[in-house]
């Protein structure tokens, strides 16, 4: 009981507050290339007012304060923020690749309105 308490509200929990009639989907691939884009497009946005990450890395965070406290020049932020790219890319290259092509479009758009073209 305590268990299906930690992963949330179970499927039967849900229909009892909201009605039998109710279906309850997990999130899944996107069904089409439209539904693809719109998601990406709401990452995008979603990335561009909220761009920090977050992880709870205990050995991380003592790696990268042992760097510091090397090196004063040495910048956390930079480091992270060029392994996890890498990896990102490494791992999700279509996703990568679009996202990439997207922000690079949001941004030209921003400067062409800044401009006034």
């Amino acid at each position: 009981m305590l268990a299906d308490r930690k992963r949330g509200a179970s499927k039967e929990g849900i229909r009892a507050l909201l009605g039998p009639d109710v279906k309850v989907e997990r999130a899944g691939k996107p069904k089409t290339d439209q539904e693809g884009d719109q998601l990406m497009e709401e990452a995008i946005r979603q990335a561009l007012k909220s761009p920090r990450v977050s992880v709870h890395s205990p050995l991380t965070s003592a790696v990268m304060r042992y760097l510091k406290l090397k090196e004063p020049n040495f910048s956390i932020s930079s480091e992270l923020r060029s392994i996890l790219e890498e990896e990102v890319k490494r791992r999700y290259p279509e996703i990568s690749k679009k996202a990439s092509e997207l922000l690079l479009r949001v941004k030209e758009d921003e400067l062409r309105k800044r401009l006034g073209f």
